[in-house]
């Protein structure tokens, strides 16, 4: 016995698949307009990111890097942690990845909290323009490079001061050979009142004369290498 199969209406292929590829070829499209230079571009990717468990499962840092004897500051703001099996993690996102757009509006020279909010309003599905920079290891390299740099600054004010210190000595023995008199008894080894009043003087006078040259002719405060320093502005889990 054969049933008649109830006719269902039948979709053109215009009215399944063109408003799809059409809202992808805007997106692509969208994409196309973020600007990278041409050796930039093998570590570009477009990746999307499917919400998974109430999380897309990264963690975006920004970092504020202050150059020392110039007024600009290097904003750097990158995924510093891509959660193992997450959703960033399924969808190819690595940890030192900078975030160039989110979902097709261009972030770049935008604020952290900027880029938080475009992807908190994202509903499930977050589309990514990444170029990938390796900034994880750049700011560790960062902050090595600034630690070193203030330590080198501390072991050079050390020898200046052991210079001072050795200068003081000579001068001071140079001056109290040049202020003995004939007033000191060879037996006794005892010198007159006026004699060893007038060599501590000298001796005085010639401390204060290094510790000024110390305080004058070391370093200046503008040398100090703190100038160069390295901020975490913000992190947060999203």
């Amino acid at each position: 016995m054969r049933t008649l199969d109830r006719k269902k209406p039948k979709l053109s292929k215009k009215e399944v698949f063109l408003p799809d590829l059409g809202e992808v070829a805007y997106a692509v499209e969208q994409d196309r307009d973020i600007f990278t230079h041409e050796k930039e571009n093998p570590r570009r990717r477009t990746i999307i990111i499917e919400k998974l468990h109430g999380s897309f499962g990264f963690d975006l840092q920004t970092y504020a890097i202050h150059h020392r004897g110039s007024d600009e500051v290097e904003v750097c703001t990158y995924v510093c942690d891509v959660f193992k099996d997450g959703a960033a993690h399924l969808a190819g996102m690595r940890k030192g990845d900078i975030i160039l757009s989110v979902n097709g509006i261009n972030v770049e020279g935008a604020k952290h909290h900027q880029i938080v909010e475009l992807i908190k309003l994202t509903p499930s599905s977050l589309r990514l323009v990444v170029l990938f920079e390796d900034c994880v290891r750049k700011v560790e390299l960062t902050k090595k490079l600034v630690k070193l740099k203030r330590t080198l600054y501390d072991k050079k004010l050390a020898f200046r001061a052991l210079q001072a210190q050795e200068k003081r000595l000579l001068l001071g023995m140079d001056r109290y050979d040049r202020g003995l008199t004939p007033s000191h008894s060879q037996d006794s080894g005892i010198c007159s009142s006026s004699s060893c009043t007038n060599s501590s003087l000298l001796t005085c006078s010639s401390k204060s004369h290094s510790m000024s040259s110390l305080s004058s002719g070391g370093f200046s405060l503008s040398m100090i290498p703190g100038n160069e320093s390295l901020e975490e502005i913000s992190i947060l889990d999203i």
